[in-house]
């Protein structure tokens, strides 16, 4: 990121962009430095001069600052202590946008941010000029992407465990509690198949191994998950990206999902900018999304079908799965949300859906991606989880 005020770059989507994957993969490692990190880069744009995100109490109607920089801008502080009504009224979705000015060309305006810590999250700026509508337009769109960015890193560090020693022994468990149940199926079948021929039904036995050996295969495919999700959390996950129409690699995803055994889901329609094109590697982040749809079988009301929508902006698309059922579980959510190595191993998890959603998780982050699941809708049953890709690769 730029230092001097007077290096102040434009604000194009590459500098949108660069300071997005600045958040995602910088020195950002707690909540508090994620919101510092997005004022401060905001600062090296032009022609922004002090930039803040604000937090509403909707109990009593105040406006408390979350980070600012630089902390002694005076129009921020004078905007923000007349104008509290107007930018709450903005947060809450009763207005786009409130821009006010002085009498010259500098002036405040403020943007909504979207939730945090289920409160509604804006985005102050301090402008040494009005800004021109692509410019407008692209600090909104920059605004919910920080929020999202923001919220991620709170709910993240809710799963983060401060004693490495720890997170090792939960690995190790949940890795045991991975393995434990085919390695069970291939002995029991191995010794029913040993009975078998002790009584001479020799015609049992060959099912009895030819389950023994599912039993393997299963277990093969269970270290190897593990193996890719180790890589995929090093980093060390190779992706071979190729530039395509990201529409085409969710519609396999769904075509994966439906021919799945056990999917109680008929149909998922897909609907947005589905050609929009996006450098991915087509097989991870097809197994990715067929992975989160499988799991949304456990969530799903009775006769109801998840649906997605794709949307493009300047920076990211946003694919977005909703659908009518119960909230996530907590324990998939910290599967989705944390690194496996921080996840504790559950004996209702089921092994191979859960190792599958970190699995996804992994695949988007490698992608430069970001996971958002919201469950603060007007209808309770209604559920929805949001993944930012960008259009082009950043690492």
């Amino acid at each position: 990121m730029l230092d001097a005020r007077d290096d102040r770059g434009a604000m194009t989507v590459e500098h949108f962009g660069q300071l997005v994957h600045d958040l995602q993969y910088g020195s950002f490692d707690t909540p508090e430095s994620v919101l510092t990190g997005i004022c401060a880069g905001l600062i090296t744009m032009k022609p922004i001069c002090a930039a803040g995100l604000f937090r509403l109490d909707q109990a009593s109607d105040r406006l408390h600052w979350l980070a600012l920089d630089p902390f002694d801008d005076d129009l921020m502080h004078r905007s923000l202590a007349q104008e509290h009504v107007p930018l709450s009224r903005m947060l809450l979705g009763k207005s786009a946008q409130v821009q006010l000015e002085s009498g010259n060309p500098s002036g405040f305006v403020g943007i909504p941010a979207g939730m945090y810590d289920g409160a509604p999250l804006g985005l102050g700026v301090t402008v040494d000029r009005p800004f021109d509508d692509d410019e407008l337009a692209r600090l909104s769109s920059f605004g919910m992407t920080a929020g999202l960015i923001a919220e991620n890193a709170r709910l993240t560090g809710l799963f983060s465990e401060a004693d490495e020693a720890a997170s090792t022994a939960h690995l190790l468990g949940f890795i045991a509690h991975e393995l434990r149940t085919p390695l069970t199926g291939m002995r029991g079948n191995i010794q029913l198949a040993l009975m078998a021929s002790r009584k001479g039904q020799h015609d049992r036995v060959p099912n009895r191994l030819e389950a023994a050996i599912n039993s393997v295969d299963g277990m093969s495919g269970l270290v190897q998950k593990l193996l890719d999700v180790s890589r995929l959390e090093r980093g060390a996950f190779p992706l071979s990206l190729d530039s395509g129409p990201i529409g085409q690699t969710i519609t396999r995803a769904v075509d994966s999902c439906l021919d799945e055994p056990k999917s109680c889901i008929d149909r998922i329609p897909i609907t947005g900018d589905t050609e929009t094109a996006i450098e991915h590697d087509h097989q991870a982040l097809q197994e990715a999304f067929c992975f989160l749809l499988n799991r949304l079988n456990w969530y799903l009301d009775e006769k109801t079908v998840p649906e997605i929508a794709i949307a493009d902006s300047d920076v990211f698309v946003r694919v977005q799965i909703s659908y009518a059922g119960s909230v996530i579980s907590d324990k998939d959510l910290a599967v989705l949300m944390a690194p496996l190595s921080n996840t504790r191993p559950s004996n209702d998890h089921n092994d191979q859906l859960s190792l599958d959603l970190a699995y996804c998780r992994g695949v988007i982050r490698r992608h430069d991606g970001q996971i958002f699941v919201h469950s603060d809708t007007p209808s309770p049953n209604q559920q929805s989880i949001e993944i930012l890709l960008p259009r082009r690769a950043l690492a």
